[in-house]
């Protein structure tokens, strides 16, 4: 896929990714997002490397299949690796991973002040969490349910 590079700075705008891309953040890059989900993974493989996600608030209106809440990083679905990234939601979870075809990998990431839990999987949701900072997040660091199965 292609390689993005990001410039420094914040950005207010969610991020849909649905093609296999690389998105490097230059230092101080931060995807600040009020009211929904900051960053939603669809594409079947791609990564995303040192680019700080922040999920800033519920707003009116619900996200399905996500408790009713909002996210840092939903990952539904592929391959996608999450490597140094710093993630936080004040919403819902950090990262949500669910759905059978999502087997992503999360890497010495900073995962905290998850209004719920850290990272949730969920759904058949897989993935591989290595060397991850989880902190902080008002419900367990690693919340499994109806079939989430990632490896620690």
């Amino acid at each position: 896929g292609d390689r993005i590079v990001v410039s420094s700075g914040t950005y207010r705008d969610h991020l849909v990714i649905d093609k296999a891309v690389v998105i490097v953040g230059e230092p101080g890059v931060v995807v600040e997002v009020d009211g929904r989900t900051a960053v939603t993974v669809t594409a079947p493989s791609g990564r995303m490397e040192h680019v700080a996600v922040r999920q800033l608030r519920s707003a009116a209106g619900t996200e399905p299949g996500l408790d009713g809440k909002f996210v840092g990083v939903n990952i539904r679905a592929g391959t996608f690796q999450l490597l140094h990234c710093d993630v936080q939601s004040h919403s819902g979870a950090c990262i949500a991973i669910h759905g059978a075809d999502a087997d992503p990998v999360v890497r010495n990431c900073a995962i905290h002040d998850g209004k719920q839990a850290g990272v949730y999987v969920f759904d058949g949701g897989r993935g591989r969490l290595q060397g991850n900072d989880i902190y902080n997040n008002e419900y367990a660091g690693v919340l499994l349910k109806r079939g989430g199965n990632p490896t620690l």
